[in-house]
């Protein structure tokens, strides 16, 4: 998980091409704006998604 440069909190944002990386906070305060920035994935952003019940993951047979 990447931290914020400036706090160490997770980073929501960071400068393309670069690592440096914002949190939310940061980033609003000390740039103008964070449409010139990249959203970064969160730490489940991307994860594998844990089926609710058997039936979800088609194991219903087994049970």
């Amino acid at each position: 998980m990447k931290k914020c440069i400036i706090c160490s909190v997770p980073a929501a944002f960071s400068i393309k091409d670069s690592s440096d990386f914002y949190c939310q906070e940061c980033a609003e305060e000390n740039f103008d704006s964070v449409e010139y920035l990249q959203k970064i994935e969160g730490p489940y952003d991307g994860a594998p998604k844990i089926p609710l019940s058997p039936s979800d993951a088609g194991q219903a047979d087994l049970i």
